[in-house]
């Protein structure tokens, strides 16, 4: 057995000795520390800012992919076109308001028309509808009257939306990637080059997207986005004193998209505005020669050919007469496009009391030595009696035993601190343990939400799963027995054989505690509707505008609404966002993925007219729906299961029971994931015509 030693003697041995080579080291390597130092902190500041600069670069893209992708649903849907009414643009009126930065929102098609909505030097919001022939008529937004009012036709001469850069970027990146949206979405959103926009000719980008539309038509949806909110976050940015930074474009001539005004580059060019300029255009000098020094130094380095993996380190280069440190970063947008952030520091901002340090070092060693053995004696019975006491705490809570203990007596802060530490660390395991049963009791009373027995339906074979990703989760079904009490009335909820059964499948935005409270809000309003309504569109506009009260922006729930009846082999079904919708056809011998009739709950508070879809179901066809965690399921590869192979799979068990067709799709999710855990909740509803 090791040779042991008590912590009194060990703590004096070790501090005695820590002393003497710290003040030998200390000795050897300040003046070669200032040096590092200097890096060091460069790195730090340089890192710092560009993170800044990344993370409201990410937030200010994110909501515009995402509002890219909803207008592309909607142009699927039909919801919204290019010759859509006036009275649709209700519908991007708000994302405008929320987004002033978005300049233009515009909706396109192969034949020429085009919806352009934008604001005017004036701030109102102007509609342009341009036919296939290319007539224009125009129209503004009459805040009091809260509508668009028509203006006189104008004339745009030469104008034609397909041969602008983000239509043809857009068509050719869905002819590159093919119509199967098993991929990402941003990887079909083309970003175009910083340019000034057509009317306004103010710096912008415009990001794009093409859909089909339900005539089988190509509909291209963009946004203007105007460059100024990256220069005006990028302004809000400091680095040290004297530092700056500059957002620029990844070209062979780079332009600048933003910049810093405390150190250099605001004074060279308060009085110009720089945005689409080059740095040789505006004789900021610095930025030349930190891009010479980087192509110097990092072998394969070029400003105009994007890499979106790569992270230059900061380096030290001269300029002016001075010596700067720099770094640069690559930011991605779009397919081999993105932007370089360039940060630099003049070096006498970054030395600044090192060199008296140095010399204050030098005098505080040699104190040190003096005083060293005398405090080494005192401080190791200091410090050792409260350690031994946390030891003998630590070794209690370890057995489950999280009793309060006698407080630490010691007037060392950082014991104290330790102490507090302990304390804090006792009560967030009681805490942990608590909210672990909390949790459970949670999942629990979820999952009592659901069915544990599914009524008997005359005629038809029904089977659910749910499984959620973490303890709780955003998904929910219910499959309700019930006899309708008149033809417009409610219904009485049974679960014994009845003459029809109410469907509900529901996915709420993420996974967790919050959804899991908004699914199960939504199941309880479904209900608790029947009771007194069995018109589905009724429950569902209702619902709708409940739920845009209670939900967050950002939030929404898809859902999936049914009657299934026995009398006539009817399935009367909504899609609020829900899809796909899988229909096996026996007769036909053909399975069709069908989509969502309208966006999801909780968007807008108003949906439009709905509809409630029928579908005569004859012996052995099959109906399921799935959430999307079924067929966004990944392997180690981070390949999705996809749509394509999910109906491979009701098809090819086809002769089996719903719950046999249910128990397909489940083995072939788990055989497809492997070890790959669950990144999103799994629900599924199969029906069966017997």
């Amino acid at each position: 057995m090791a040779r042991t030693f008590s912590i009194r003697r060990s703590l004096l041995s070790s501090m005695v000795l820590v002393v003497l080579i710290m003040s030998v080291v200390i000795l050897g390597v300040t003046f070669l520390a200032g040096r590092y130092a200097v890096r060091s902190l460069s790195y730090q500041a340089v890192n710092q800012a560009i993170n800044q600069v990344q993370v409201r670069l990410d937030s200010f893209v994110e909501p515009l992919v995402n509002h890219l992708y909803i207008l592309g649903q909607w142009c699927e849907n039909g919801v919204v076109g290019a010759g859509m009414a006036d009275d649709k643009a209700a519908l991007l009126y708000p994302f405008m308001e929320k987004h002033d930065y978005v300049s233009a929102i515009i909706v396109a098609d192969s034949s020429g028309r085009e919806y352009y909505l934008r604001r005017d030097e004036t701030g109102r919001l102007v509609m342009r509808r341009r036919g296939a022939e290319g007539d224009y008529v125009e129209s503004v937004w009459d805040e009091g009257r809260g509508k668009f009012v028509a203006a006189d036709s104008v004339n745009v001469s030469g104008y034609d939306p397909r041969l602008r850069p983000w239509f043809e970027g857009a068509v050719k990146r869905e002819g590159d990637l093919g119509h199967d949206r098993g991929g990402d979405f941003k990887d079909y959103v083309y970003w175009t080059e910083p340019y000034e926009f057509y009317e306004s000719h103010e710096p912008g980008i415009t990001i794009s997207f093409c859909a089909e539309d339900k005539g089988g038509g190509q509909c291209v949806v963009a946004l203007d986005i105007l460059l100024s909110e990256i220069d005006r976050f990028t302004r809000q940015i400091r680095v040290l004193n004297q530092g700056d930074v500059v957002v620029m474009t990844a070209e062979e001539k780079p332009r600048i998209l933003g910049y810093s005004v405390h150190g250099d580059f605001g004074r060279l060019i308060e009085s110009r505005s720089p945005l689409l300029k080059s740095p040789a255009d505006l004789g900021l000098a610095i930025i030349e020669d930190g891009v010479e020094a980087f192509g110097r130094n990092y072998e394969g380095y070029d400003s105009g050919n994007f890499d979106a993996e790569l992270e230059i380190e900061p380096l030290s280069f001269r300029s002016g007469g001075q010596v700067w440190w720099g770094a640069m970063r690559s930011l991605g947008l779009g397919e081999r496009k993105g932007l370089w952030v360039f940060v630099v520091i003049p070096e006498r901002d970054l030395l600044g009391s090192i060199v008296r340090d140095r010399y204050l070092a030098v005098t505080v060693v040699i104190m040190v030595l003096i005083l060293a053995v005398w405090l080494a004696s005192y401080t190791a019975q200091k410090y050792s009696r409260p350690i031994e006491n946390l030891v003998r705490t630590t070794d209690r809570i370890s057995r489950g035993d999280f009793g309060v203990s006698a407080p630490i007596q010691s007037n060392v802060r950082e014991i104290c601190e330790l102490s507090l530490a302990h304390e804090r660390m006792r009560k967030g395991l009681e805490s942990l343990m608590k909210l672990e049963g909390d949790l459970q009791l949670a999942r629990q009373i979820q999952q009592r939400t659901m069915p544990d027995k599914l009524p008997c339906l005359p005629g038809f074979d029904i089977a659910a799963w749910n499984q959620p990703a973490e303890q709780t989760g955003g998904d929910t079904y219910d499959v309700i027995g019930g006899v309708a009490l008149a033809a417009d009335g409610g219904v009485e909820l049974c679960n014994e054989c009845v003459e029809r059964v109410y469907l509900l499948l529901a996915d709420a935005t993420g996974h967790g505690i919050g959804p899991a409270l908004s699914v199960t809000q939504l199941r309880s309003m479904f209900r608790m509707s029947l009771r007194m309504t069995n018109d589905l569109a009724h429950i569902a506009l209702h619902m709708n505008e409940q739920l845009s009260v209670d939900l967050m922006d950002g939030r929404f729930v898809t859902a999936w609404l049914a009657e299934l009846s026995a009398a006539d082999s009817t399935l009367r079904y909504f899609s609020a966002g829900q899809a796909p919708l899988i229909y096996y056809n026996a007769a036909a011998d053909e399975i069709t993925a069908g989509g969502a009739d309208t966006f999801p709950f909780g968007i807008v508070p108003e949906m439009k007219a709905i509809k409630v879809n029928e579908l005569a179901m004859q012996t052995n066809d099959i109906y399921a729906v799935v959430s999307d965690g079924i067929y966004d399921a990944m392997n180690e590869r981070e390949d999705l299961l996809g749509v394509e192979r999910l109906l491979e799979i009701v098809k090819g068990n086809k002769k089996g029971s719903a719950a046999e067709i249910l128990g397909a799709i489940r083995d072939a999710v788990d055989s497809f994931a492997g070890d790959v855990a669950a990144n999103d909740d799994r629900t599924i509803i199969v029906i069966k015509k017997v």
